[in-house]
């Protein structure tokens, strides 16, 4: 996740077409989809490459960089220069593949999902990307959970929302995500 500066107005949204616009191309698939590595080779994982490069080039306010409903991922009609750029101070990525190989299957989870409450409580917004499954396009109620079932079929890919807020609901821990589609959805 990424954790974004202090000084950010919090009532304004980051512009996630900005994040899209900038990203290198070269992490882009022929879909206009980042995939998981960069190069499958090194396996170079792109979660650290897009950390990297939000460090380096930041983002604009979503009002001065809109999404774009019918071409999300390569809008380059909109120029950003001389718009106030947001560039976070930190910026770690915590990856759960690291903690369970850190700490073991149920350990890792646990110690994971107890930093990610830590810094959205201490830090402010986060970048999650989790897996998708077919109930993330039908959710009801705004609420992602996907069914066991479904768990043991291949996920259709990667997907990143911004995580604003903890919560619960039904007396379960959730997280409050703003996605690409300008929703606020549960997880």
């Amino acid at each position: 996740w990424l954790g974004t500066q202090a000084s950010i107005n919090i009532a304004k949204v980051l512009s996630i077409q900005e994040l899209m616009n900038s990203t290198p191309r070269h992490y882009y698939d022929e879909h206009g989809v980042v995939g998981p590595f960069i190069d499958n080779e090194v396996r170079i994982l792109n979660v650290y490459a897009l950390a990297h490069h939000f460090r380096e080039s930041g983002t604009v306010y979503e009002e001065d960089c809109p999404i774009t409903e019918e071409q999300v991922f390569l809008d380059e009609s909109t120029t950003t220069e001389g718009c106030e750029r947001i560039i976070p101070s930190i910026c770690d990525v915590h990856s759960i593949y690291e903690y369970i190989a850190d700490y073991g299957g149920e350990d890792g989870v646990s110690m994971f999902h107890q930093e990610l409450e830590y810094q959205l409580r201490e830090g402010g917004p986060l970048s999650i990307q989790f897996e998708v499954y077919p109930s993330y396009y039908t959710t009801h109620g705004n609420l992602y959970n996907p069914s066991n079932s479904e768990l043991e079929f291949i996920p259709l890919g990667g997907h990143y929302v911004i995580a604003t807020a903890l919560g619960t609901l039904d007396r379960f821990l959730a997280l409050e995500c703003q996605d690409t589609q300008l929703e606020n959805k549960y997880f």
